[in-house]
């Protein structure tokens, strides 16, 4: 691991779907806190995280939706979050959805493997940090990826 940005991580990130955001005019903001400090990693590790994070919040979305990302520190740890405009995951789902057998219903919006969350989860543990989601179903979810940070003695 070494030291990394993780806003040009999650900037690389963003540029790799935009394509795929344009084709669903999903539009995509990116809020970030001033000074991020660096966390330990492998930035392309992370960056796959993120885009599979990324990847469902435009791909769960409605036509012309929106992802808003925002990144910042809460106490010991950086966090990313991605906000999504779709359409939600029932709450009896919901708890299974990291496991890597939380296949998607057909909805109208394509389906999911669900390996991608489980990827996500086993990449940010291996760098110490944790996830959570929430959601409400019709409404939205939101992702949460939580990095320990680098305190220099």
């Amino acid at each position: 691991f070494e030291l990394i940005n993780m806003e040009d991580v999650t900037q690389n990130a963003m540029r790799k779907l935009r394509v795929m955001a344009d084709a669903r005019r999903v539009k995509i903001e990116f809020n970030v806190q001033t000074a991020l400090p660096a966390v330990c990693g492998d930035a392309a590790q992370l960056q796959e995280a993120i885009q599979h994070l990324l990847h469902n919040a435009i791909k769960f979305n409605k036509i012309g939706g929106a992802v808003q990302m925002d990144c910042g520190v809460e106490g010991s740890h950086l966090y990313l979050r991605v906000i999504d405009t779709g359409v939600g995951i029932p709450e009896d789902r919901l708890a299974n959805i990291w496991s890597g057998l939380a296949h998607t219903q057909k909805n109208g919006y394509g389906r999911g493997t669900g390996l991608g969350l489980a990827l996500t989860r086993f990449i940010v543990a291996a760098h110490g940090g944790h996830v959570e989601a929430q959601s409400r179903y019709g409404s939205g979810s939101v992702f949460a990826i939580y990095l320990p940070l680098v305190f220099e003695e």
